[in-house]
């Protein structure tokens, strides 16, 4: 499976038909801005559940986490990666300037990964697949909200933009949207 990069308009989205159509409501939340919308007439979405190598690479993503966490904030034990934690080792491999620093393409999809599996541990809900009119990606569908995130896009789009210390904002708006606060 190859995790495309799917680059969204406007702070980050809660699920893609955000993009699609106007905004119903808003919340921010420590400067992280949020909208929900309804379906524009015309975009289409199909998500399925996550086959088994799709659930074997998420698996291998968290590993990959948890390693390169431990790289950066080596303090840190198994069971100790939190959002806050995700923070400091992002920020530290940004600035790292070494020959072994790990590629973009390694530690974004897998701090992706652990941002969101820390949101399922709060919420009821799952990795699933979605393809849509911008493109296909991994999301988390939350079963009490029935909204989705993109954790592996939101990390890249902010990659993009060389930003820093999001990993709790995300976090904290996540657990909303996957408990239905945000109408």
């Amino acid at each position: 499976m190859k995790i495309l990069k799917i680059t969204m308009s406007g702070l980050f989205m809660i699920s893609a038909y955000a993009l699609a159509c106007a905004a119903d409501s808003t919340v921010e939340v420590e400067g992280v801005t949020l909208t929900t919308s309804k379906a524009a007439e015309g975009f289409s979405q199909k998500v399925r559940g996550l086959k088994p190598n799709e659930m074997k690479e998420l698996i291998q993503m968290e590993s990959t986490a948890l390693r390169l966490v431990q790289r950066y904030v080596p303090e840190i034990k198994k069971n100790g990666v939190t959002a806050k934690v995700l923070d400091q080792a992002y920020t530290s491999w940004l600035k790292d300037k070494s020959r072994s620093k790990p590629a973009p393409d390694e530690l974004i999809p897998a701090f992706g990964v652990q941002l969101g599996n820390l949101a399922l541990k709060e919420c009821k809900g799952s990795w699933v697949h979605v393809t849509d009119n911008y493109g296909e990606g991994l999301a988390i569908d939350f079963l009490k909200s029935n909204q989705q995130v993109y954790p592996i896009d939101s990390v890249y789009k902010r990659f993009d933009r060389q930003e820093a210390d999001f990993f709790v904002s995300l976090f904290k708006v996540y657990v909303l949207a996957g408990n239905d606060k945000l109408k």
